[in-house]
C-alpha cells in the first residue's frame, strides 16, 4: 500500500466522520416595550422600559447520539422617565451534554449560570427568577414569590446531571441530582433574596401498565440553607416592620418526598393524571437555633386536551397541586396550593392566541409566613415572516405576602415585542 493510496483513505474516512456530524446555530434577538403601572400601597408609579433579550447558541452534534451544546443570552433593560433613565444588565448562559448509550442508556449534564442586575419588577410579569438561558420560566415551574423592590446584584449557578434507562421492556428509571447555587451578591441584596445553596436528588420509576395507562412512582430529597448576612433578633420577629429587614425565619430546610402518580391516555389527544403522596420537613430556626418537623400531604392532577378545528388547533391544560412550597424570601417551607389553566389557539400557518391563569395560595403556612400569588397572561403572535415574528399583550401579578407586602402588590403590563431569529448549520 502506497502513501497516496493510505492518504486517500484518511480523507475519505475523515468526510464520513464529519458527515455524521454537524454544527446547528441559533441567532435571534427579542426586543420588547413595556408600559406598565405598579401600585404599591395606595400609590401608583407607570414605568415605560424596553427590554432586549439577544441569544446565541451552538449545537454540536456527533454521530447522532451526542450533543455538546453552548449558549449566551444576556438581558439587557433600559427603564424610568426620561430624564432618570436607568440601564441594567443580566449575564446568563447555559452548557448542555447530551449522550446516548446502547440499551438505551441516557445521560444529559447541564450548567446554567446568571450574573448581574436583576430587575423584580420585569421578573415579576415572567413569573420567575433567571433559572434558564432565554425566556420565562418554564409552565411547570412553580409560581415564585418576589420580592417588590425594583433590582438587586444577583447571582446564580444551576447544575443538573440526570440519566435513564430501561429496567425491562415496560419499566425505566430516571435518575436526576442537582445542585443550586443562588441569591444576592452583596449582604445588602442578600437581605432582599437571601442566598439559597440546595443540593437536591430524585428518583423516579415509570411502569407503563397498558397502552393507555402509566404509573410513576416518585423520590425526591433536598436540603436548602439560607443566607441573608442579618439574623433577625427577638425585637424584630416581634415588630413586623424591622422583620421587613430580617425576613429569615428558618436557616434551613430540609425535605423528603414521595409520590404516586397515575397517568392515562384517554383518546389519542387527551391525557389525565393524578397523583398523591407524602411530604417530611425538618426546618432549623434562624433565631433560637431550634429544629421543627412537620408531615405535608401532597396531591397532585392534570388534563391536556387538544381540540382540532379545521386547519387549527386549541390546546387547552388545567393543572392543580397541593405540597410543601419552599418560600426563598423567609427561608420557609410551607404548605401551598397551585393552579393553573391555560389555552393557545393555533391558526396556521402563522396567527397564535394564548391566555394563561395561575394561582398560587398558602395554607397551614401560621401568622408569620405564606405568599399568595395571582398571575394573568394573555398575549397573540402574528409570524410576519419566517424568521420575524411580532407578539402583543398584556400580563396582570397580585401578591400579597405577610413579611414584605402585607397591603398587596399589584401591577399591569402592556407590551409589544419583535422577534427576529436565523437557524442554520455550519
Amino acid at each position: 500500500m502506497n502513501v497516496t493510496r493510505v492518504v486517500v483513505l484518511l480523507l475519505l474516512g475523515s468526510t464520513r466522520a464529519l458527515a455524521a456530524e454537524g454544527v446547528n446555530y441559533d441567532v435571534s434577538l427579542r426586543t420588547e416595550a413595556q408600559l406598565r403601572s405598579l401600585q404599591s400601597g395606595g400609590g401608583i408609579l407607570p414605568v415605560a422600559s424596553l427590554e432586549v433579550l439577544p441569544l446565541g447558541s451552538l449545537d454540536y452534534h456527533a454521530g447522532g447520539v451526542t450533543r455538546l451544546g453552548l449558549s449566551y443570552a444576556p438581558r439587557f433593560l433600559v427603564q424610568g422617565p426620561a430624564d432618570q433613565v436607568t440601564t441594567q444588565l443580566l449575564h446568563r448562559g447555559r452548557l448542555l451534554l447530551d449522550t446516548r448509550f446502547e440499551g438505551g442508556f441516557h445521560f444529559s449534564a447541564v450548567e446554567q449560570v446568571s450574573y448581574g442586575t436583576l430587575d423584580f419588577v420585569t421578573a415579576a410579569t415572567s413569573q420567575g427568577l433567571p433559572n434558564g438561558p432565554v425566556g420565562p420560566a418554564a409552565p411547570t415551574a412553580p409560581l415564585e414569590a418576589l420580592p417588590t423592590v425594583s433590582s438587586i446584584f444577583f447571582q446564580e449557578s444551576a447544575t443538573e446531571l440526570a440519566t435513564y434507562f430501561p429496567l425491562d421492556r415496560r419499566t425505566q428509571l430516571l435518575l436526576t441530582a442537582s445542585y443550586l447555587y443562588s441569591g444576592g451578591v452583596t449582604p445588602a441584596a442578600q437581605a432582599t433574596l437571601p442566598l439559597q445553596i440546595r443540593p437536591q436528588a430524585t428518583a423516579e420509576v415509570d411502569h407503563q401498565v397498558t397502552r393507555e395507562d402509566q404509573l410513576a412512582t416518585s423520590a425526591l430529597a433536598s436540603y436548602s440553607t439560607f443566607d441573608s448576612s442579618v439574623l433577625p433578633t427577638l425585637q424584630d420577629r416581634a415588630d413586623p416592620w424591622r422583620a421587613q429587614l430580617h425576613p429569615l425565619s428558618f436557616q434551613s430546610v430540609g425535605l423528603v418526598e414521595a409520590t404516586e402518580t397515575w397517568r392515562h391516555r384517554l383518546n389519542p389527544l387527551a391525557d389525565f393524571s393524578l397523583g398523591a403522596g407524602a411530604s417530611f420537613v425538618r426546618q432549623m430556626d434562624a433565631l433560637y437555633g431550634l429544629p421543627a418537623y412537620g408531615t405535608l400531604p401532597v396531591v397532585l392532577t392534570s388534563l391536556r386536551q387538544r381540540l382540532p378545528i379545521h386547519h387549527d388547533s386549541v390546546d387547552l391544560e388545567v393543572t392543580a397541586t397541593l405540597g410543601p412550597y419552599i418560600d426563598r424570601l423567609v427561608g420557609s417551607a410551607y404548605e401551598r396550593v397551585e393552579a393553573s389553566a391555560q389555552g393557545t389557539w393555533n391558526h396556521l400557518p402563522s396567527w397564535s392566541v394564548r391566555g394563561r391563569l395561575r394561582s398560587a395560595v398558602a395554607v397551614f403556612a401560621g401568622p408569620e409566613h405564606g405568599t399568595s400569588v395571582f398571575a394573568a397572561e394573555g398575549m397573540t403572535g402574528y409570524l410576519l415572516r419566517r424568521d420575524l415574528k411580532l407578539e402583543a399583550g398584556a400580563r396582570v401579578t397580585f401578591q400579597r405576602e405577610q413579611v414584605f407586602s402585607p397591603q398587596g402588590y399589584f401591577e399591569y403590563v402592556g407590551f409589544v415585542s419583535f422577534t427576529l431569529a436565523e437557524r442554520g448549520s455550519l
